[in-house]
């Protein structure tokens, strides 16, 4: 196999196996932005709003396009659940 070939194949693989890694990722961001949107608007923990976000976060499908704060309005048992779970406003 030539080198080029050997490159190609290697490069194959990695896209292959990239979009998990891209999910986390994109996971990791969501929570990051949802973390950062509500500590400017609400007076909880940081702790109980990672909780909070990481838990609608995976509430959510991998594909979602929405932000946590966009989805949640049109999601409002999860919204319930991950508060309870968390322990917003507690």
């Amino acid at each position: 196999m030539s080198l080029h070939a050997r490159g190609l194949t290697l490069a194959l693989g990695m896209l292959v196996a990239s979009p998990g890694v891209l999910a986390a990722t994109a996971g990791e961001e969501r929570v990051k932005e949802c973390v950062d949107d509500y500590s400017l608007a609400q007076s909880q923990s940081s702790a109980v709003t990672e909780k909070y976000c990481s838990c609608m976060d995976l509430k959510m499908g991998a594909g979602e396009t929405k932000s946590v704060l966009e989805w949640e309005v049109s999601n409002a048992p999860d919204a319930a659940y991950c508060e309870k779970e968390s322990g917003w406003g507690q």
